[in-house]
């Protein structure tokens, strides 16, 4: 009885003795990580805004933006425990939402945080803000980006009107113009319209699309006559050539003489090759078209004077040659410029050329036997090429911005230089008008314009 009095009380001894144990309480703070950013994440709206980020570095630290074009830390430098100010610009209506990271960099570790920024959930832009179109009969389009907002379009010019839309505004609807030609020549000086996108609430908000179409010169058209001395058909193409130029004054030509004359014009093979002359006389009008010969003078003048309004009404024109020439120290020298209305690619040509040479010049009546003229004039003869090519020297053009040329070349100890002048002309390629090509072996450029001057 005693052994088992003994055991209990040594067991609940030993419960007291447990029950009776304080627990051990600390009293020391949770310690903070010695290099630590209070949050992973700062958020922004459209408008933009500045947020502070607090952190603990141990040393000296620096913070960068992914993205310092519009997400900046200030200051961006430091020492010990901190905070800094993150600021981001306002984000515009036509840009999407967008994110980066700024990084906490000390002693050799780093640390990241997120920015993002949402993009206006009323935005509402169009794109483009302006429009260049060329001279001719076109079509343009716009982009309108609306997410909550309706819109309505409003078109001042009668010369431009709304033709389709396609889309949703949510994701971009398209909007499609046709302009008519500009056919006012007013020394290609443009016309300007605009059009007005505006939301149909009481915001007042509207979005002015500047549209600036290209003016137009009002061209000379450039002619060649292929010809030679021996030829008895060609006199009918010289006096047609020259009945026009007398009455039309928006024609011009120069003559080139081929193999076999007594005057030849080596240099314009590359041209007989160009437009495939297998005989003469023939003409080529503006590099474009083909001129036949007809024993009845105004037959050939007809046909002149129908293919050169088709170019002019076809073919906008675009660019403008202007030149002086002067003789100096034994060679003829040609300061030229040319503006476009339009940025474009462009060749040019300049030759020399020589008019009142009396040489003689076989001829077939329609009725009695051949002759020769033996006091037959000759005018605007091609005499010499001023440019590398005469099929053209590339070059290209800014709108408004005009483009400057210089060339010589050596006085010919035959020429007479009181009947000298200079033809400069320019070709372009028939781009959107290559359905107007009249015949597909020909280049694939045309002869926009030319000017004449004498030398003095």
């Amino acid at each position: 009885m005693r052994h088992f009095n003994y055991i209990f009380f040594s067991i609940f001894a030993a419960l007291l003795a447990v029950s009776c144990e304080k627990p051990v309480e600390s009293n020391k703070a949770e310690e903070k990580s010695p290099f630590s950013i209070d949050t992973s994440t700062l958020e922004f709206s459209f408008e933009g805004g500045e947020k502070e980020l607090e952190f603990q570095a141990p040393g000296d630290w620096t913070f960068t933006s992914g993205d310092d074009s519009w997400c900046k830390v200030s200051p961006s430098s430091g020492t010990g425990d901190g905070k800094v100010t993150v600021i981001v610009e306002e984000l515009a209506d036509d840009q999407d939402a967008r994110a980066t990271k700024i990084a906490l960099v000390c002693n050799g570790l780093t640390l990241m945080a997120n920015v993002s920024q949402s993009s206006n959930p009323d935005a509402f832009y169009v794109v483009p803000s302006s429009v260049g179109i060329g001279p001719g009969e076109t079509d343009f389009s716009i982009t309108v980006f609306s997410l909550t907002r309706e819109y309505e379009i409003t078109i001042m010019d009668e010369w431009m009107e709304e033709v389709s839309r396609e889309g949703d505004p949510k994701t971009g609807e398209t909007v499609t113009f046709h302009v008519q030609a500009n056919t006012e020549v007013n020394d290609g000086a443009p016309r300007v319209g605009v059009v007005s996108v505006c939301i149909t609430d009481d915001s007042g908000t509207c979005v002015p699309v500047i549209v600036q179409q290209a003016g137009r010169y009002d061209p000379q058209v450039l002619a060649f006559r292929f010809t030679a001395t021996w030829c008895g058909y060609c006199p009918y193409m010289d006096e047609a050539f020259k009945t026009e130029a007398a009455a039309e004054p928006h024609f011009e030509f120069v003559t080139i003489h081929g193999g076999g004359s007594d005057i030849v014009f080596n240099e314009g093979s590359a041209l007989e090759k160009a437009y495939d002359i297998s005989g003469y006389p023939t003409g080529i009008l503006a590099g474009w078209k083909e001129i036949k010969n007809y024993t009845n003078v105004s037959t050939t003048v007809n046909s002149i004077q129908k293919a050169l309004d088709s170019f002019v009404e076809s073919f906008p024109c675009t660019v403008k040659p202007s030149a002086t020439a002067k003789i100096e120290d034994g060679k003829v020298v040609v300061s030229a410029s040319v503006n476009s209305t339009i940025d474009s690619e462009y060749s040019v040509a300049a030759v020399v050329l020589e008019s009142d040479i009396v040489y003689p010049q076989k001829f077939y009546p329609t009725s009695g036997s051949p002759q020769t003229i033996t006091d037959f004039v000759h005018d605007n003869i091609a005499r010499a090429t001023l440019t590398e090519s005469i099929a053209g020297d590339a070059f290209e053009a800014k709108a408004g911005e005009p483009v400057e040329f210089s060339w010589s070349a050596p006085v010919d100890a035959a020429w007479n230089t009181e009947n000298l002048s200079v033809a400069v002309w320019v070709y372009s390629g028939y781009g959107d008008l290559a359905s107007l090509k009249a015949k597909r072996t020909f280049p694939d450029n045309y002869i926009a314009n030319v000017c004449i001057v004498p030398v003095e």
